[in-house]
């Protein structure tokens, strides 16, 4: 495990509650960051979906991209990615939509996803719809953990459970695959 890891032990809810007293930029703009935010490290943020006000703060916190990895599954998650889309250009920020894909079929999706974020040379959030797959993806492409089992380990103990067998069963075959080797994005 990293040093920056071992210092960091949030808890989900308190996550919440911290994301509530949010500093405020320069002007007149009273910032809120998205809901259950954790930063990861220097260059990847991880959370839920961004309010508008959250993509200004991200903005003025020197992020450059957001990749949203939700999975457009009906007309309304449709309908609220596009409008995501208009406020992120509207806070100056560059909009990726990286579908997660949850069958276990895709695990190359797994991997695209994971190679997308250690080359993205931009500080950048990363959300899904509650924030637990985002943190899982995150934690994998930090590749500071040596095994499924220490990742679902970790997520659980900061309050943030995966409890989608899907994503997990692509996790462990990632982790069967990829040597552990530290890599620090």
């Amino acid at each position: 495990m990293t040093a920056h890891l071992r210092t960091f032990e949030p808890s989900w809810p308190s996550l919440r509650r911290a994301s509530e007293t949010a500093r405020t930029p320069p002007g007149e703009l009273t910032a809120q960051p998205p809901p259950v935010c954790i930063q990861l490290n220097e260059k990847l943020k991880i959370g839920g979906p961004p309010t508008p006000l959250g993509l200004q703060t991200l903005a003025w916190e020197g992020f450059a991209a957001i990749i949203d990895i939700r999975a457009p599954g009906d007309r309304a998650a449709l309908l609220a990615a596009l409008l995501e889309a208009d406020h992120v250009a509207s806070a100056g920020l560059r909009y990726l939509s990286r579908p997660l894909s949850r069958s276990a079929s895709h695990g190359d999706n797994l991997e695209s996803l994971i190679a997308d974020i250690e080359r993205e040379p931009d500080r950048l959030y990363l959300h899904c719809e509650d924030g637990r797959a985002a943190l899982m993806l995150g934690l994998m492409a930090m590749r500071c953990m040596r095994s499924a089992g220490e990742l679902f380990a970790r997520m659980a103990a900061w309050g943030a459970p995966m409890f989608d067998t899907r994503l997990r069963a692509q996790a462990r075959t990632w982790f069967e695959t990829h040597a552990f080797s530290p890599v620090y994005v």
